[in-house]
């Protein structure tokens, strides 16, 4: 098989397979095509110090270290056990843990002045990021909403894409339903100039909601990326005392060992030890 060959059929076994939800499939296959593009060689003629060289010169730091690896692994692994290489140029390279500090967190009003300056961007802008902020659905998630996906009369959304490729839903409050019916309102609307959008319950992509958010941030003179909404979500319902398991199951996380980042700055026990000191 050629190389293209062995990347369509490992991209059509990551699709039908479920290990990986479609963004991820998606992600993997760009990485996977951008290091052969970098190293200038045949994924199946690569070595382990050719992996080590691309890291070491492009991913020093941050997150993309871990991604990269993650996509190769993914492939080698498929590509040994079918034959098609003979060794797994990835095997001895460790994926670096992630290092987590305290989650940062807007306050409640610089969550109204960034919804108030989303309407100056977009009709769609304000409640898309209330949408986000009322959910705490990650950005690809909210991305990929169907307006079939939301029901009214239940208050509940569906998110059929999430991280690790496991649908879930939630029910929608005030802020949220309001959020959800207005968009229900706009779907089929689109700027003037723009022949067209998307079937999706927003009408854009992921990019595009990330320049709202971007935008609306800075009409607000406030630093906001779409995760931040999330992390505000989460160490809202923190500091309210909502329970572990309701947390994880609102994150849609796999175990709580995250709650750390969101729940230590706000637990009266650290603040009473502290205050003896």
């Amino acid at each position: 098989m050629q190389t293209f060959q062995l990347l369509r059929a490992w991209s059509d076994y990551l699709a039908v397979s479920g290990t990986v939800s479609p963004r991820t499939a998606r992600q993997y296959r760009r990485y996977a095509i951008a290091f052969m593009a970098d190293v200038l060689m045949p994924l199946e003629d690569v070595t382990e110090d050719d992996v080590v060289g691309w890291l070491a010169e492009h991913c020093v730091r941050g997150p993309m270290r871990g991604q990269m690896l993650r996509a190769l692994k993914s492939y080698y692994r498929w590509a040994l056990a079918r034959g098609y290489v003979d060794r797994d140029p990835t095997a001895r390279i460790r994926i670096p843990k992630q290092r987590y500090g305290r989650a940062p967190a807007l306050t409640e009003e610089q969550l109204e002045a960034v919804f108030a300056a989303a309407e100056l961007v977009d009709p769609r802008a304000r409640p898309t990021l209330e949408l986000m902020y009322a959910t705490g659905a990650r950005l690809g998630s909210i991305a990929a909403v169907m307006p079939e996906d939301v029901d009214l009369e239940q208050a509940w959304i569906d998110f059929r894409e999430a991280k690790g490729g496991q649908p879930y839903g939630l029910p929608l409050g005030p802020r949220g339903l309001a959020a959800a019916r207005r968009l229900l309102e706009l779907r089929d609307w689109h700027p003037p100039k723009v022949g067209g959008r998307l079937p999706t319950l927003v009408g854009v992509g992921p990019a595009r909601i990330r320049q709202w958010v971007q935008r609306a941030g800075d009409l607000a003179g406030i630093r906001v990326w779409p995760h931040l909404l999330r992390h505000s979500t989460i160490t809202r319902l923190a500091a309210v005392g909502t329970d572990v398991r309701t947390i994880v199951e609102f994150a849609n996380w796999r175990d709580p060992s995250q709650l750390r980042r969101y729940a230590a700055p706000l637990d009266p026990n650290l603040r009473a030890a502290a205050s003896v000191l």
